[in-house]
């Protein structure tokens, strides 16, 4: 939940963050031995010791190892002010440069990047560097001076695995920057079907429909299972746009008869009877839905959603994805618990929805998680206008993220949106929980919602 810009891609670890990484995964590693040892025995109850991050977390840190963890979880307040008492090396220099940019410093955190990148001479570090300046510079919208940054390491670099990667970022900047041209000039560093897929979308945002039809015309539902049934749905939408409704209404129809339960099976069916109800034919259940989308902790889900003013089945949607409904999962990130909350955002939200003497570990508390979690939910909603896309989109990337991606999008659709999500988490979650949501709705209420995007 809420995850930060510079969580989204994964940079390579610098040489001094290794040894704490591995230190930290021991601590997590036998932390997990421990735990699975007492429970076999039977020596270990559920009122569980708490996890390493919330150790952390509730502890003074003591030596650089100890911020490094609170700068990873995200706890850049209380890392800033345990960094003010080390000397200006270069370790400290980057944790703070980190930290920075962390509390949406960005001038402050760019100065002390360029810095590092112009004095440092591990080229690892300088490498680092130089990545989390092209971050920090598209969050800031200077669009690009990031795509020359990854344009100068892919010459730079020669090692053809990292030059792909590097690739696949600059076009996505290309993408949020709604530069089509020179995304597709950037088309270098996926795979071949994904190539095709986001080629297709580039002609088809410049206007060369025809072309886009072409190139979306080659994927067969074998060979291309991860993007047929998406480039099913934009065929038919562009045909319509182009007045050839006799010729996208088959495709659309493939869509409900061939794969009723997928995302786009679903917004095919809603194209096609958008009256819904009456004449729309009735969606196959198949046996095991209510297994795979179960209702787990009802009463705590639906005491909150009514208090919150929220669809039950869309928080109920939210838990699946998050954790499955596991109360005790905890991401690599430090997300916790059922709504997969961050220490420091509960903390943030404890204090707003007035929880008295709240402590970290009450994450773990499931109905504290959800109450929590819903409020969050009920804030992002009257944010972004009622708009489930936008509210997912925020809860897993930040409303800092979505709000920028939105900034100059006012006219164009949520499928447009929910398409050009930068980030491929994020956009697959969107995707993921809306899909649970309407099926949610179709296994326990019998018909999808009335409107799959507006509550």
């Amino acid at each position: 939940m809420g995850k930060l810009f510079l969580n989204k891609f994964q940079v390579p670890s610098s040489k001094f963050q290794k040894n704490s990484l591995i230190s930290r995964h021991l601590k997590i590693g036998i932390w997990i031995l421990v735990f699975i040892w007492n429970l076999v025995l039977g020596t270990w109850s559920f009122a569980r010791e708490l996890p390493p991050i919330l150790q952390v977390l509730e502890r003074e840190p003591s030596n650089l190892e100890d911020i490094e963890e609170l700068v990873d979880f995200r706890w850049y307040d209380v890392a800033w002010e345990a960094l003010k008492q080390y000397p200006k090396e270069e370790k400290v220099l980057f944790l703070k440069a980190k930290t920075l940019a962390g509390l949406k410093k960005y001038d402050e955190a760019l100065q002390l990047f360029d810095s590092l990148i112009r004095d440092v001479q591990n080229p690892e570090i300088r490498r680092d560097c130089i990545l989390r300046k092209a971050y920090i510079l598209t969050r800031l919208k200077r669009y690009n001076e990031a795509t020359q940054i990854y344009e100068n390491l892919i010459k730079n670099i020669p090692v053809a695995k990292m030059q792909r990667k590097l690739s696949a970022r600059a076009f996505k900047v290309a993408l949020e920057a709604r530069n089509y041209q020179k995304a597709l000039q950037l088309l270098k560093g996926m795979g071949p079907a994904e190539t095709s897929w986001w080629r297709g979308w580039c002609l088809f945002r410049l206007g060369r429909s025809q072309e886009a039809l072409k190139q979306w015309s080659l994927f067969t539902p074998k060979r291309h299972k991860e993007f047929y049934t998406q480039a099913l749905f934009w065929k038919s939408f562009i045909l319509e746009e182009l007045g050839k409704t006799t010729q996208a209404k088959p495709l659309l129809q493939e869509l409900v008869t061939k794969y009723p339960l997928s995302f786009y099976g679903i917004l095919a069916l809603h194209k096609l009877y958008p009256d819904g109800k009456k004449k729309s034919p009735e969606i196959p259940k198949p046996n095991g839905l209510e297994q795979k989308f179960p209702l787990e902790f009802q009463g705590e889900i639906k005491r909150e959603a009514k208090v919150r003013g929220l669809e039950p089945y869309l928080v109920f949607a939210l838990v699946w994805q998050e954790s499955r409904f596991r109360d005790w999962v905890i991401s690599p990130v430090g997300a916790i618990g059922l709504m997969q909350l961050m220490p420091q955002t509960a903390l943030q939200l404890a204090k707003a929805s007035k929880i008295k003497h709240f402590h970290l570990a009450d994450i773990l508390e499931p109905s504290t998680n959800i109450k929590l979690g819903s409020f969050y939910l009920k804030f992002l909603k009257q944010l972004f206008s009622n708009q489930i896309p936008y509210v997912l989109a925020a809860y897993n990337a930040g409303e800092e993220a979505v709000s920028r991606w939105l900034s100059s999008r006012e006219d164009e659709s949520v499928e447009i949106f929910i398409e050009e999500i930068p980030f491929d988490e994020t956009q697959k979650y969107v995707k993921k929980v809306l899909a649970a949501y309407w099926l949610y709705h179709l296994v326990y209420n019998g018909k999808l919602p009335e409107t799959l995007f507006h509550e």
